[in-house]
């Protein structure tokens, strides 16, 4: 159910992603959507999603302040803060990055004259910038990373309030956010935690359902009064978490993509929007490489509390409009299937070991030198002897060589290098849907096969998505065959029986 057609709705949480504050203007709009509706009570902000056009600035604020950190924790500890380095900074020193970076405060602030929040964030960022002479460095480096969501929070607080919004409160997430103190730049949520502050907030005295609040994502707090980030996918993090604990049912989450799409548009031209998606297929297909605007990482959290608000992923040119809904149940007989979903760059490694099955903890000491070596892992096979590991190649290119890979193997876990198969360029294609069952698998293999795409077998499948590997140069086109069969219909409704009778 959309927005507009449920009285039930009270309150509404607004994620603006990053890209959707890229100038003065989108803030300008994002008043204008409270306006618009009064019900959204709580709007959740990214840092700006690129840097001042004035002064032709490109990079994102984000990553100027990743970098900026990285140069004084270099300085002060003689290592990087920064696992990946945007494009073209490595060229910039910390103070010519600090320079960039109050040209952003000062460009995007300047539409608010005197209330212009520059200084104070500016002020912030030093005293975070100073701390590096003492202790904990990725403390200090998430304290500097924050402050890219503290100026949005700021600049829209501050709109607010010029528009005569005198009901108008800034929250930090880090108030009611509770994360592992492990790695303050990639926090976990300790949900029942942060559930309970929320829970407590909204029974509590200061909590005021008629007020606006405008809300830093990314960022918690640990246990002992330290800043974590949540890293990736924070600000939805951030939506998810209040919607939960505040009983909230409605999330809308504006960035500059219209909806998710059936597939990605990389791949196939103008492909379907999607009208509805349930979590679970939200998730695989995210994971996939389609659908990244709103990320599995949120989406699990709803899961651990069984808890499920709407999230109605949209633009901001149509805002006013129902976009993507994610939901937790659809009607999936009507259209059994959402979209596709293709992980490119894939290397298979295989073990093949007649003694595999009679082993104790085999497969565990080979999964955990796979661990130890930060490399991700997308899928496993197995059989009696034998398993497959699908990793991802951006995950190990760069860091080891696949003989390196093999070697570790070999070396900690006892299993013989001769038994050890490596195979590249390779591709996962999967088709995603809660109505998949035996017989659309056996369907979408036909449609694969009668279009002469190499296949190797199935890697996974289940009630909510088919997996198959093919040869990489063969992916675009099966994403194609596949889109053409089954999504491309005038008439989007493609009932189970349909194709079991067709």
């Amino acid at each position: 159910m959309g927005i507009s057609t449920d009285p039930s709705i009270d309150q509404i949480i607004v994620k603006i992603g990053g890209s959707s504050l890229a100038i003065a203007e989108h803030f300008q709009m994002a008043y204008q959507l409270y306006h618009a509706d009064k019900r959204r009570k709580f709007f959740v902000v990214s840092a700006p999603g690129v840097g001042a056009k004035k002064s032709n600035i490109k990079y994102k604020l984000t990553d100027l302040l990743i970098s900026l950190a990285d140069r004084y924790e270099t300085d002060h500890y003689g290592n990087k803060a920064a696992a990946v380095e945007a494009k073209g900074l490595e060229q910039y020193d910390k103070n010519s990055l600090e320079s960039l970076v109050m040209q952003i405060f000062e460009e995007m602030g300047a539409f608010l004259g005197s209330a212009n929040p520059a200084n104070p964030v500016r002020e912030q960022l030093q005293a975070a910038l100073n701390d590096f002479s003492s202790s904990d460095s990725r403390q200090h480096s998430a304290n500097v990373q924050r402050l890219g969501e503290a100026f949005s929070q700021e600049i829209l607080y501050q709109l607010f309030k010029r528009n005569g919004i005198e009901n108008v409160k800034k929250l930090s997430a880090a108030d009611f956010l509770v994360v592992n103190g492990g790695n303050p730049l990639d926090g976990v949520v300790y949900l029942d935690n942060t559930l309970d502050n929320l829970r407590r907030w909204k029974a509590g005295s200061n909590f005021d359902p008629e007020c606006v609040y405008i809300v830093d994502g990314y960022n918690g707090r640990t246990v002992d009064g330290g800043v974590s980030l949540l890293a990736r996918d924070g600000t939805n993090k951030t939506q998810v978490l209040l919607a939960i604990g505040l009983d909230i049912q409605y999330c809308e989450n504006i960035s500059d993509v219209e909806r998710i799409f059936s597939v990605n548009p990389k791949l196939v031209e103008n492909p379907r929007p999607i009208e509805s998606i349930t979590i679970r297929e939200q998730i695989e297909l995210s994971a996939r490489g389609c659908g990244k605007v709103f990320q599995a990482s949120a989406l699990s959290l709803m899961q651990q509390a069984g808890i499920y608000p709407t999230i109605d992923v949209k633009s901001y040119a149509n805002a006013d409009k129902t976009g993507t809904l994610i939901v937790y149940t659809r009607n999936h007989y009507e259209t059994p299937l959402v979209g596709i979903g293709l992980r490119e760059a894939v290397t298979n490694i295989t073990i093949t070991d007649p003694t595999m099955a009679d082993t104790p903890g085999y497969v565990a000491k080979v999964l955990e030198q796979i661990a130890q070596m930060d490399i991700n892992l997308l899928h496993m096979r197995s059989g009696e002897n034998q398993i497959t590991l699908y990793i991802a190649d951006d995950s190990y290119k760069g860091k080891f060589r696949p003989d390196e890979i093999v070697s570790r193997i070999s070396n900690n876990t006892g299993v013989n290098s001769n038994a050890i198969e490596v195979e590249y360029n390779k591709s996962i294609l999967g088709v995603i849907g809660e109505g998949i069952d035996a017989r659309l698998q056996h369907k979408i293999q036909g449609v694969l096969l009668d279009n002469d795409i190499r296949m190797l077998p199935y890697v996974d499948s289940s009630s909510v998505s088919v997996y198959f590997v093919v040869h990489r140069e063969d992916a675009k086109k099966a994403a194609n065959v596949l889109y053409n069969a089954f999504f491309k219909q005038d008439e989007f409704h493609l009932s189970i029986d349909r194709w079991w009778n067709s």
